[in-house]
């Protein structure tokens, strides 16, 4: 997925909480978030913690781009 829109009123919570995007979100190239408060922030970026990215804000949105699983540290 080149570009995924997400913007689901505070559904990130449980799609992004216990590992249940693991099966899909290292498929996803750059996700645009718009993010509901704390605990939506918290689960989406708790999500994304096993990926390098750069993220940036305009306006309500969260823009995460050259999303790439991180490398494994030896």
């Amino acid at each position: 997925i080149d570009l995924l829109k997400i913007d689901i009123e505070g559904g990130e919570v449980p799609l992004f909480r216990d590992g249940r995007c693991e099966e899909w979100l290292g498929h996803v190239s750059n996700i645009a978030i718009e993010l509901h408060g704390d605990e939506c922030e918290r689960a989406f970026f708790g999500a994304m913690s096993g990926f390098d990215y750069t993220v940036v804000r305009s306006g309500e949105l969260h823009i995460c781009f050259d999303i790439r699983a991180r490398a494994a540290r030896q």
